[in-house]
């Protein structure tokens, strides 16, 4: 069961919530006017209980605690469920990390273009592959934060940390966008970080979703940094979250496959924590998310863990609400996860 009643809510972008970019909702008849689509004539209050009560189904089910944020891109349609408060971002704060790099790549101030050497002592472990390689490599800036996105590297994500003068630059970038609920506490040490991830950094899925926004609508402190921001998400590999049950593939460009959706995200976990942020494009609108699970019973690794089933479910739910009905069916895929009416989401293993 939920520990406890955390706040659900289902609101314009606009209202009791910072933006960073100006207001793209609009009015509701103006919505209904102009949408030509049968699921936008619903009431819009009807459709707001109608997801507000699956997420608090999906967060009853659950042995933890979850947190959702989420924006249409389009109509500005804000879901939020115990949004506020802050959660421990495993490594979904690297997103924050590389929008500060880019942010002082774009002043001069870093250059990625810089050679780095990777050194035995700079290994570290968890995540990546760099730890795998010899002491003595090197790499360029920008090949670091590549590898801190894209597979997660702890040793590239502590090698950007570094570039950028420390932790504290992290901070006062996100403060600058008026994230103040997004905070690295330290670098990717586990000596440090011991048992609680917490100590790494901490985020409200609500700034989080803000900050996903920000470089959706390319206002993270410049166009170009948000578009490239983006573009390094978008080559992110770990798509088993929120976008597990969702038609897209980290390789579809290479492949030349057309997909119907498209994404950027990044994805952290940690035993009985469960974090993923990220954009959803499709036909010209789509949505922004983040959503945390903490103190999860199951705190293994397997492939149905219970944090990803949930956050699949979730990222599911999302998809399909958002999803135009002229476009025909969403793009998702079956579980029996799916399908269940209740119960524990725990994995079996």
């Amino acid at each position: 069961m939920r520990r406890h009643a955390p706040r659900s809510d289902v609101q314009p972008a606009s209202v009791g919530r910072r933006t960073l970019f100006r207001p793209w909702c609009r009015a509701r008849e103006h919505v209904v006017e102009n949408e030509g689509s049968e699921r936008r004539k619903r009431c819009l209050m009807g459709a707001a209980e109608d997801i507000q009560a699956e997420i608090a189904r999906i967060a009853d089910e659950f042995s933890g605690e979850i947190s959702v944020a989420a924006t249409n891109l389009r109509t500005g349609e804000h879901v939020e469920f115990n949004s506020r408060e802050a959660f421990p971002a495993s490594s979904v704060i690297k997103v924050p990390i590389l929008v500060t790099l880019f942010h002082r790549a774009e002043r001069g101030a870093v250059h990625l273009d810089r050679r780095l050497t990777m050194h035995e002592e700079d290994r570290v472990p968890g995540s990546g592959v760099l730890k795998l390689l010899s002491g003595g490599l090197t790499l360029t800036v920008a090949d670091a934060a590549a590898l801190m996105i894209a597979v997660s590297d702890n040793t590239a994500a502590n090698l950007v940390i570094d570039q950028l003068g420390g932790i504290a630059e992290v901070n006062r970038a996100m403060t600058e966008l008026g994230l103040h609920s997004i905070r690295l506490k330290n670098r990717l040490d586990f000596d440090v970080i011991g048992r609680d991830i917490a100590h790494l950094g901490v985020a409200s899925t609500n700034d989080l979703d803000t900050l996903a926004q920000a470089i959706a609508h390319r206002t993270a402190f410049s166009p170009a940094v948000s578009e490239a921001c983006e573009k390094l998400l978008s080559q992110q590999q770990y798509l088993d979250q929120v976008l597990r049950y969702v038609s897209v593939a980290p390789y579809a460009e290479e492949l030349r496959i057309v997909q119907p959706v498209v994404s950027a995200s990044k994805t952290g976990f940690y035993p009985g924590v469960r974090n993923d942020m990220g954009i959803v494009r499709f036909r010209g609108t789509g949505f922004t998310y983040a959503a945390c699970t903490r103190g999860s019973d199951d705190t293994l690794f397997a492939p149905e863990d219970e944090g990803e089933v949930t956050n699949g479910r979730i990222g599911h739910l999302l998809l399909r609400h958002w999803w135009p009905e002229d476009a025909g069916p969403a793009p998702v895929a079956d579980s029996p996860y799916l399908r269940r009416g209740g119960g524990s989401m725990r994995s079996s293993t």
